[in-house]
Order: C-alpha cells, then structure tokens, then sequence
C-alpha cells in the first residue's frame, strides 16, 4: 500500500470490475487515507544520521525516486484480493495501486493496470455521475463500465512506464505519456448529457513524466 495512513472506516468492498473478465475468486476493495510521499524524506528516518555522507546521498536520491511514484495528500487504492479456481487460501494474492483523490477530480486520476488480456483504468468518480466516456486518438470512444461510483474501462494503451524514450528527452518522454492517455474524458448524466469533460491535466501529465524517469531508474519492469 502506498498510503501512510488509512480510514478503517472508509473501507468497501465493491465490484470494480465485472466477474466475468477473471476466472477464480476475485474480490476488490477500496482503501482511502493518506498518500506516503511526505514521509519518503531523509529528515525522518531518524537512523540515517549514523549514515556515512555517500549512503546519505544514495538514501536521499533512492527516496526521491520512491516519491515520483507515490502518492501525496488525500489518496484512495484498489486493493484486489484474488484466488486462481482450485487455490487453498495459501494461495491468496493481494495487489493495490493507488491514486489521489485531486487527480481524480480531474477525470485523469485513473489507476493502470496492464493484465493478460489487455490494459484497462479503474478509478472513481462523485455522486450524480452516471456513465464515463474515454476517447483516444485513432479509436472509437469508450463507455466504460460503472458501479457503486467506481468506473472501469478496457483501453487500447496505457502511458509508457519503464520502456521507451530516453528519459532526459523531455519532450519525446511527453509525447509517449501522452501517446497512451484518453484524448478526452466525460462524465455523463443520468439523463446522458454531459456534465464536465477534461482534457489531459498538465500537473497530471508532468507527475507522469516524472513517475517514468523514475522506474527507469530503478529497472522497474515494464
């Protein structure tokens, strides 16, 4: 979890995504609280002071990449708990991502994950939302599925993390941020007119870039 702290009682269980997409026992619940990043600095882990000035510096440049990818102020994760058909509860995985609660009021703050039958975006949305739409360049738009405030949607690409451009090209890294990003996104009424569209927040966009130099760096994966 990335979160320093967390409300017991803003914890649900809801159906993030439908059943249907997933064989075995899966179940999703949503964690809200406080994202950590704050608390990844030097000045509060109380034994790097007995630390040498060069594991200083490492420390305080491995905590600076830990923060690009962390969430900062009020957040909420999706926590999934998940058992393949035929697993004893040994077998039972745990697995949460997280976003903030200021990035989703901007329709972008949308948690990423690339599975084996193709990436999709979950996130949340406030009361009165009805339906979400994604468009992306060169596709048709997207209504993605919606329950219990919480959307999910199949997408055709997800902003590069680990692999692409060089990360000291800003702009290529931009562009290739941009490249797997909704072009536009709406939430709709009951009544299906729309009641905001946004386009592609550039705080977001720049949290982004920095969130890919900083897997990069660390050989993250993907």
């Amino acid at each position: 979890m990335q979160l320093e702290s967390y409300d017991p009682g803003l914890i649900r269980r809801v159906r993030a995504v439908p059943p249907e997409h997933f064989s075995g026992t899966r179940t999703t619940y949503v964690v809200v609280g406080q994202g950590a990043a704050s608390e990844l600095d030097l000045r509060k882990i109380a034994c790097a002071r007995r630390l040498s000035a060069r594991k200083r510096r490492q420390l305080r440049r491995g905590l600076s990449l830990f923060r690009a990818l962390t969430p900062s102020g009020p957040a909420f994760c999706l926590v999934d708990a998940s058992r393949s058909a035929g697993e004893r509860l040994a077998g039972l995985s745990l697995r949460g991502q997280c976003e903030t609660f200021a990035d989703a009021a901007m329709g972008f703050g949308a948690i990423k994950v690339d599975i084996a039958d193709g990436p999709f975006l979950q996130g949340v949305v406030p009361d009165g939302v009805a339906g979400v739409v994604l468009r992306y360049r060169g596709h048709g738009s997207i209504r993605a599925y919606l329950s219990e405030n919480i959307f999910w949607a199949r997408v055709p690409r997800l902003p590069t993390l680990a692999s692409g451009p060089d990360p000291r090209r800003t702009a290529q890294v931009r562009k290739a941020v941009l490249k797997g990003l909704p072009t536009r996104i709406a939430w709709l009424a009951p009544n299906g007119h729309t009641l905001r569209t946004f386009l592609p927040p550039p705080a977001y966009v720049r949290h982004l870039v920095r969130a890919y130099r900083a897997c990069r760096a660390m050989d993250c994966g993907r």
